[in-house]
């Protein structure tokens, strides 16, 4: 996950999922998420800029060779999507959050609906989609994710 914020999402995950690993990846530090993600084993929490080099190598080392789930949700989703995108295996899961596929479903979701107030990926027409394809989750996309396979 990149963009862990106040780590909400973080949480829901590894209550979810006990026995997966969660890596995390924010620039931002909040004090009191060591102490929130302290009670789960599972979550690994780093304070790093995830577009430096080294990090995009440790981020990486990390999935390779491992069937990932790449969640992008830290302020610039559409740019961390194409940064990762090229290092994510056949078969595994990038999310964008913050995302609409195209104009109409932005119109739907954020002004018809007034669901969610930040559009920061998407739509389709305006990203490199080479190599990926939409992974029919219109529910998740109701949920202002995108979700994509990498082939």
């Amino acid at each position: 996950e990149t963009g862990t914020g106040h780590g909400g999402l973080t949480q829901f995950i590894a209550s979810l999922l006990p026995d997966v690993e969660i890596h995390t990846f924010d620039k931002v530090s909040f004090p009191y998420q060591k102490a929130k993600f302290g009670k789960y084993a599972n979550i690994k929490y780093y304070q790093e800029d995830i577009y430096h080099p080294d990090t995009i190598d440790k981020i990486c080392t990390i999935a390779k060779g491992k069937k990932t789930c790449w969640m992008f949700d830290g302020g610039n989703n559409k740019r961390e999507f194409h940064t990762f995108k090229p290092h994510a295996e056949a078969g595994d899961i990038l999310m964008m959050h913050d995302f609409a596929r195209s104009d109409e479903m932005f119109k739907d979701i954020y002004e018809n609906k007034a669901r969610w107030s930040w559009w920061e990926s998407g739509p389709e027409d305006s990203m490199d989609l080479t190599g990926v394809e939409w992974a029919n989750e219109s529910l998740l996309e109701y949920c202002v994710w995108g979700v994509y396979r990498k082939l």
